[in-house]
């Protein structure tokens, strides 16, 4: 009975999952993606919408299997193993694409948000998976790129990583005036609404707005009960 319930759920797992899809894990991620521009799956055993996709992303993954330059997969977001890969989504399946060698996380891919049938993953893969200029693929890269790419790769790590920190610091500034900004903006607004109501309320204070609309109610009531005799 007990090697009849191994055998059960290794069945019941393996209608999941699919040996001709790439399953990445924190293992294998960077072996399998370096230098690749990426279309990834999250899904979880069970979810109805993965199932209903699965067959179309099975016959993506056997087009692109033995393309050097695009990487389709898949991430099992209920395997422990993989929490720190999936943190990031919210629903299932959830489709990714990008260029690993442009990102620094995962949660840098974009999200794709076309049809799910196999003619229409096809054709996005063939126009987004190519393979272009980057540090993996310099070869692919104008002169003044190819130049740039080796003056950075003079610089130490320790430099590159000051270097990167600083950008970072730039932009999370002009994040914080914008958001600094719009919160002023709100602001204007809620007080604009607050002078707008105190204003409209004053008007109609002032011309007897609510005692003109009671006695037209009544004349109109009044009129009615007249036609009615």
């Amino acid at each position: 009975m007990k090697m009849n319930l191994i055998v059960l759920s290794i069945a019941t797992f393996a209608s999941f999952t699919s040996a001709s899809v790439p399953s990445l894990t924190p293992e294998n991620i960077n072996a399998l993606t370096t230098g690749k521009s990426v279309f990834i799956k999250y899904f979880i055993p069970g979810c109805g919408n993965c199932q209903a996709m699965a067959s179309a992303w099975e016959e993506l993954a056997a087009e692109w299997g033995e393309s050097d330059d695009g990487f389709i997969g898949e991430i099992d977001c209920d395997a422990e193993w993989n929490i720190e890969l999936c943190e990031h989504i919210k629903g299932f399946p959830t489709l990714k694409f990008g260029k690993m060698d442009e990102i620094k996380e995962l949660n840098e891919l974009e999200d794709y948000d076309g049809e799910r049938d196999f003619e229409n993953l096809s054709e996005f893969a063939e126009e987004n998976l190519k393979i272009s200029c980057s540090v993996s693929n310099i070869e692919l890269c104008d002169d003044k790129i190819k130049n740039l790419i080796n003056e950075l790769q003079e610089k130490s790590k320790d430099d590159l990583i000051t270097a990167l920190k600083k950008v970072d610091e730039n932009v999370m500034k002009v994040e914080e005036n914008i958001e600094q900004r719009i919160k002023a903006l709100e602001n204007d607004f809620d007080e604009m609404i607050d002078t707008l109501y105190d204003n409209t309320s004053f008007m109609k204070e002032k011309a007897n707005y609510k005692h003109m609309q009671g006695v037209l109610a009544l004349k109109i009531s009044e009129a009615v009960e007249v036609f009615e005799v």
